[in-house]
């Protein structure tokens, strides 16, 4: 797999130098070539699979504000808001 993920990074421009992101929607492969590299890379989870592990706790968030007091609802219904926010901004 390294012979073939740096031939395929070649084919691409890869000169062997600078920074490598490997940005996917986290499928095993992807995965994998950041260890095939020849230089350390930094593996990125794409915002929109992010979005989609985030959308199920979303949904469910809104079910158990309807079981809260009133008073707590707002509150609960931001922090969880807030999470979406939290990441968006890098702070995880």
């Amino acid at each position: 797999m390294r012979a073939e993920g740096l031939l395929a990074l070649k084919r691409l421009g890869y000169e062997g130098k600078g920074e490598i992101s490997v940005i996917s929607d986290g499928e095993d492969c992807l995965k994998r070539l950041k260890s095939v590299l020849p230089q350390p890379a930094t593996h990125i989870l794409d915002w929109f699979h992010i979005a989609m592990k985030l959308r199920p706790i979303e949904q469910t968030s809104k079910w158990l504000a309807r079981r809260l007091p009133p008073d707590e609802q707002e509150e609960f219904l931001e922090d969880i808001a807030a999470v979406r926010w939290r990441l968006w901004n890098g702070h995880v």
